[in-house]
């Protein structure tokens, strides 16, 4: 085990939060481009949202209210019509009764909004006329005289000089300095040593025990507010039965006749170097399981210190659009619950839904009933499960939305408490959001540590999971990453030639998409279940209706006695 590499020491760094940085940089900006003298864009309200958007000629049907007239002015006109002549036509009507009126004295503004519209652009120019021709509701508006409209939000000489300040609480991080980096440091280096300390005496061939190894890992779940990953677990009880086995392979050599003992020493050293490498394997993923939840705690309570591998690598993107997989998500656990649930609840579940503009764009998905439980380090719900929403690719989710995700609780039946004294359905507990987006328009990725909402259903249009408090209850979520989409190289490269849904997959069965025609010839060898036993040439043949004339040749050269299960090394060639 590279040491080195593996016993990575944490660092100061000053937390970053880029969207707010962002935000901070955009504000600047805007104050410096427009000035309080500037009277095009000084208005002192807010003008409706404009697009770019090119139009054919469509007559739309438009509603004006009016003060002095109890009944809407209704009429129709062409969607390019300018707002000046949609003024015109009221002012001028003689419902209205106007004495001369100058329509450059009126403004429309968009009902129940505090909107208003430029006289001088056409309809067709404003987003909300063709929100309202999506939603195939009325376009309403009402009119208005200029000076009548409140105009707080202009601005004035003294918010040209006026510097900007941002609010320091904005800026720091989550840490309030419970955990600091000293503190976690002293545990970690405990934590190298333990692991050192073990592989040294696995190599000298003397007594192991794993408790001061798992003692050591125990600490620094603890200091990070208790929090445990799958990951972590696993690692922790493969080294404890690597090293039962060590224990047990030593006393069976011992325990055997003096005639048989050369023999079995034999055995038993073979056995014993075979451990012995799995052992450092173990421990070297223990290593990075405790990295990583260190990482996660870091980028969760925005610390001031990280680990050097937190940095992340720059990697190739893809566009969302071309990939056709389904929307999945993993639920993992869910800590910190309260100790007076145990007597409450006699199980929970996760009920997940994605929504976009506060409605949800796909049918809620909902993990198992699972319990508490004390099998890891310390408690928590262990559901282990991902959700696979069938009816939702990548491609067609939009860049706004949000994952809700709701624990729910199962009263126990013998709960008679004043809370839930008769309803014994799921009752919710705790709810998050998460944004699937971020501003940048990439696509969360990776491992998440979500902060919930104590006794509150996730809200869609409340603010995104940010809050952390004493009380609140943590659920780590895993979405799908890049590298794991079912997508080669070649077929990121070239998305026309080979589209994800028809993408074909050599790993670990050599399975192919049904979309496929495939013609496989295969050199004289004997395979036997997933292992060849001779050097083999697979030469597949493919024609499909989107490459047509088009042959994809692949050479895949294995050594003998190589396992399909192993790696493969794949060469692509597509002929035009």
């Amino acid at each position: 085990m590279d040491k080195e590499a593996s016993y990575e020491k944490l660092r100061n760094e000053a937390f970053v939060d880029e969207e707010f940085e962002s935000f901070c940089k955009t504000v600047t900006e805007l104050k410096h481009k427009y000035k309080s003298v500037d009277h095009v864009t000084n208005l002192g309200f807010i003008v409706s949202p404009i697009c770019n958007f090119s139009n054919e000629a469509k007559s739309i049907k438009v509603v004006i209210h009016t003060k002095k007239q109890m009944e809407a002015f209704e009429f129709t006109c062409d969607i390019n019509t300018l707002v000046e002549h949609v003024i015109y036509q009221i002012v001028f009507n003689e419902r209205y009764s106007l004495n001369n009126p100058v329509t450059s004295d009126y403004i429309l503004k968009v009902f129940d909004r505090s909107e208003y519209l430029l006289n001088n652009l056409e309809l067709s120019r404003y987003e909300y006329v063709h929100a309202c021709l999506k939603m195939n509701t009325e376009i309403r508006f009402q009119l208005m005289r200029l000076q009548d409209i409140p105009r707080k939000l202009i601005r004035t000489v003294d918010d040209d000089r006026q510097l900007l300040n941002y609010p320091r609480y904005c800026i720091q991080g989550r840490n309030k300095g419970e955990l600091t980096r000293d503190g976690l440091e002293i545990l970690m280096e405990t934590f190298y040593k333990e692991i050192e300390r073990l592989s040294d005496r696995a190599l000298k061939d003397k007594d192991i025990q794993p408790m001061s190894l798992k003692q050591s890992v125990k600490a620094v779940c603890s200091m990070l507010e208790k929090l445990e990953t799958v990951e972590l677990v696993t690692a922790m009880e493969r080294v404890e039965n690597i090293v039962n086995e060590l224990s047990n392979n030593s006393k069976l050599a011992t325990q055997d006749s003096a005639d048989r003992k050369e023999q079995l020493n034999l055995e038993s050293l073979e056995t014993k170097c075979s451990l012995i490498e799995n052992l450092q394997d173990s421990l070297e993923m223990l290593v990075i399981a405790v990295k990583n939840l260190v990482n996660l705690y870091c980028k969760t309570f925005q610390t001031d210190f990280l680990l050097s591998s937190s940095r992340q690598e720059t990697r190739e993107s893809q566009e969302v659009i071309l990939i056709s997989d389904n929307f999945i998500v993993h639920i993992s656990t869910a800590h910190r619950l309260p100790v007076k649930w145990t007597k409450l609840y006699q199980g929970y579940t996760v009920e997940c839904g994605l929504c976009y503009g506060g409605q949800n764009i796909t049918q809620h998905k909902s993990t198992a009933v699972r319990q508490l439980s004390n099998s890891g380090l310390s408690e928590r719900v262990l559901w282990n499960e991902w959700l696979d929403f069938e009816t939702l690719q990548l491609f067609s989710i939009p860049r706004e939305s949000r994952l809700s995700l709701t624990l729910r609780g199962i009263p126990s039946s013998g709960n008679t408490s004043s809370d839930h004294p008769v309803n014994h359905g799921p009752v919710v507990l705790a709810g998050a959001t998460v944004q699937l987006f971020s501003y940048k328009g990439h696509l969360v990725q990776g491992s998440q540590l979500v902060p919930m909402t104590m006794g509150t259903a996730a809200d869609p249009l409340g603010p995104t999971s940010s809050a952390i408090t004493s009380e609140s209850i943590f659920l780590q979520t895993e979405f799908v990453e890049a590298d794991f989409l079912g997508l080669d190289a070649f077929s990121v490269a070239n998305p026309h030639i080979f589209p994800s849904s028809v993408i074909f997959s050599l790993w670990p069965d050599m399975l192919f998409m049904e979309d496929w025609k495939q013609t496989i010839s295969l050199a004289t060898t004997t395979i036997t279940s997933t292992t060849i036993t001779t050097t083999t040439a697979i030469t597949i043949t493919t024609t499909t209706t989107v490459t047509s004339n088009k042959t994809s040749t692949m050479a895949i050269t294995t050594a003998t006695t190589t396992t399909i299960t192993n790696t493969m090394t794949i060469n692509t060639q597509v002929g035009y």
